[in-house]
C-alpha cells in the first residue's frame, strides 16, 4: 500500500496496513501496529482517547452476531404486540409452553410434547424393573428353597445316625473303686546311726 508521493525526500514509508484493524499504522520495522498494538493480543486503548474508543466500539462494524440477537429481539418485541403476552425467556420448558400456546391460538397442530415421550420412557422403565423384580424373587424363592432342602436333608440324616449310635446307658456301679496303694517312704542315705 502506498500512498500518493511526496515530492522531495518524503518518499519512504514506515507504516502498512494492519492485519487486524486495518488501518495503516502496522510498523514495518518494529512489526507492531500503532493503533491496536498487533501482534499483541490486547487491544491498544487508553482511557485519555474516548474518541479513539469511539472509533472501535460495537456498531462501527459488521457485527455479524450482535445483528442476529437484534433481529431475535425485534421479533420477540412484534410477538408481544401481536398476541399480547411476553414470552418467558428463562427456561427451555416455559419457552416451549409459550410457543404451544401461541400455535393453539393460529389453531396449527401441536407437536408431541417431552411429557408424553418421558411418560412412554416411564411405562417402559416401569415394565423393565418389575420383571427385573419378579426374576429376583424367584432366584431367591429356588436359592431358599434348594436350602431348606439341603437343611430338610441333614435333619434326616442326622435322625438316622442318631438312632442308630444310640446304645442302652450303662447302670452305675454300686462299689466305689479301690483306693491306689500307698507308696514306701524313701530310705535315708548316709549309714547306721
Amino acid at each position: 500500500y502506498q500512498r500518493r508521493v511526496h515530492g522531495g525526500k518524503r518518499n519512504k514509508n514506515a507504516h502498512t496496513l494492519c492485519v487486524r484493524c486495518g488501518s495503516r499504522s502496522y510498523h514495518k520495522r518494529k512489526h507492531r501496529c500503532a493503533s491496536c498494538a498487533f501482534p499483541s493480543p490486547k487491544l491498544r486503548s487508553f482511557f485519555w482517547s474516548e474518541k479513539a474508543k469511539r472509533r472501535r466500539a460495537p456498531g462501527t462494524g459488521r457485527m455479524r452476531y450482535l445483528k442476529k440477537q437484534l433481529t431475535k429481539v425485534a421479533v420477540k418485541d412484534k410477538l408481544i404486540t401481536r398476541f399480547g403476552e411476553r414470552p418467558p425467556i428463562k427456561t427451555k420448558q416455559n419457552r416451549k409452553q409459550f410457543l404451544r400456546r401461541r400455535l393453539a391460538k393460529l389453531g396449527l397442530p401441536l407437536p408431541p410434547s417431552n411429557k408424553d415421550k418421558r411418560n412412554v420412557g416411564k411405562a417402559q422403565r416401569i415394565r423393565v424393573r418389575k420383571a427385573k423384580q419378579k426374576k429376583d424373587t424367584e432366584c431367591k424363592k429356588k436359592r431358599l428353597a434348594g436350602l431348606l432342602k439341603k437343611k430338610s436333608k441333614a435333619t434326616k440324616e442326622g435322625a438316622k445316625k442318631g438312632s442308630k449310635e444310640k446304645a442302652p446307658a450303662k447302670k452305675a456301679d454300686p462299689k466305689p473303686a479301690k483306693a491306689a496303694p500307698a507308696k514306701p517312704a524313701p530310705k535315708e542315705k548316709g549309714g547306721k546311726k
